[in-house]
């Protein structure tokens, strides 16, 4: 499993929200998780800084979830097997994600968003044609 930020919007509906999955670069990855949030670090202007910060847009803030899982330790997702990342998704999606915090989101809306490395993974993960 991953360390992961996870938004949601304030509402009040309980429809199904499309979900974002941010994947991160290759680095150290030897912070926490929240330092995908920082907005003074080198994920700054990124989804998560700018949702965490207030300062996304609104078709961005109000319309989506988000998570953000964080390869700690590791220095890419690249050194796990794919299956760890599409198993990780599935389970958001899934009954026991929301039981455990996720938010309640449509399966089939989700969309892939990476940075450098995390960018070439979510084009790797497009091709299993699980994601539109």
């Amino acid at each position: 499993t991953y360390a992961t930020l996870v938004y949601e919007p304030k509402r009040k509906e309980q429809t199904p929200l499309p979900l974002l999955v941010v994947l991160h670069e290759a680095g150290r990855n030897d912070e926490t998780v929240w330092s995908l949030a920082d907005p003074l670090g080198e994920h700054a202007g990124l989804a998560p800084s700018l949702l965490f910060t207030g300062r996304a847009p609104t078709a961005l803030a109000d319309k989506f979830a988000m998570v953000a899982p964080y390869s700690a330790g590791k220095r890419s997702f690249y050194e796990e097997p794919r299956s760890k990342i599409l198993q990780f998704i599935e389970w958001v999606c899934s009954e026991a994600g929301q039981r455990a915090g996720c938010p309640y989101v449509d399966p089939n809306s989700v969309y892939l968003f990476g940075f450098s490395d995390g960018a070439t993974l979510a084009v790797e993960l497009a091709t299993t044609r699980r994601f539109r």
